[in-house]
């Protein structure tokens, strides 16, 4: 690992963590779109989630290994390929400046 990479890892049982465990998702507008690639900000370090050149075999095969830059780059952007699509509100727009909750 270089001085801009940073160890990421998860502790606490229960979903139960610490303020380590926060991340904020940023995305290019004020609501994360279907098909709209987004990035992951560690709350407390302002590093982004990215995935290294490393791969692996267990425990998951293709399995890679992931970080976290100081810097962006390709590899710090993340695509959802499966979830739950929830479709803006009809009573009115929501202001997602703020955000509500920002762990996962």
């Amino acid at each position: 690992m270089s001085d801009m990479d940073l160890e990421v890892s998860a502790f606490g049982e229960n979903g139960e963590g610490d303020n380590l465990d926060e991340w904020t998702v940023l995305c290019s507008g004020s609501v994360w779109k279907r098909e709209e690639s987004v990035r992951l900000r560690h709350t407390a370090t302002e590093a982004l989630l990215s995935v290294t050149g490393e791969q692996y075999g267990r425990p998951i095969h293709g399995q890679r290994e992931v970080h976290g830059m100081m810097i962006s780059s390709p590899h710090s952007y993340w695509r959802t390929m499966e979830g739950i699509f929830m479709k803006p509100s009809e009573t009115g727009f929501r202001d997602f400046t703020s955000p509500q909750h920002t762990e996962f």
